[in-house]
């Protein structure tokens, strides 16, 4: 019961969204330019975005109850990036057994690539201050978007909260080095 709840909690949250240091096992890219520094209190993160990010709350209705969304989206050219957390419900944020954490990376993963149509090409587990994350590559068919596309989204579980951190954009869109410094950038603030 638990399982069924917590994999239909974390797919309602990437539906609704669209879409430390973290250590990825990764090929190594050309460092790009470094963004400027946003810092949500909120969320106790900061990460390097394009620009000040657009920032919503979404409430999404879950089994579990309501869940406020918080996310921040930039647009560079045809490709977007953005974090996205939220508190999960209490008797899911409870559960930190490695067999549990796994099922919401796992339906994090599942319902994110469901949700956008992309279709996996690689997968790693990696961790962010100890807490677990995933660092997913996907690609985006024709049939979703225009002349297909692409994708890196990255996923943690801190102390009962989700976070998502997505790079999205067409075929070309993504340039290696800005991803690699986005996704790198992103710390956890006490």
């Amino acid at each position: 019961m638990k399982t069924k709840l917590i994999i239909s909690v974390i797919i309602i949250l990437l539906l609704s969204a669209c879409g430390g240091s973290a250590t990825p096992q990764a090929p190594t890219v050309t460092p790009a330019p470094a963004w400027p520094e946003f810092t949500s209190e909120i969320g106790h993160f900061s990460v390097q975005l394009p620009s000040t990010p657009a920032e919503q709350v979404q409430t999404v209705s879950s089994d579990a109850g309501d869940i406020d969304m918080y996310i921040y989206m930039v647009e560079k050219g045809d490709a977007a990036y953005g974090v996205m957390f939220n508190q999960m419900p209490e008797e899911i944020a409870s559960l930190s057994d490695e067999a549990s954490l796994k099922l919401m990376l796992d339906g994090g993963r599942d319902g994110a690539l469901e949700n956008i149509g992309g279709v996996l090409t690689s997968e790693d587990e990696i961790s962010i201050d100890s807490y677990p994350g995933r660092h997913i590559a996907f690609a985006i068919p024709e049939e979703a978007i225009s002349g297909g596309g692409e994708g890196v989204l990255r996923i943690f579980i801190v102390d009962g909260k989700m976070y998502q951190l997505i790079a999205i954009g067409g075929k070309g869109a993504l340039p290696a080095g800005e991803v690699a410094n986005f996704m790198d950038s992103f710390t956890l603030n006490p």
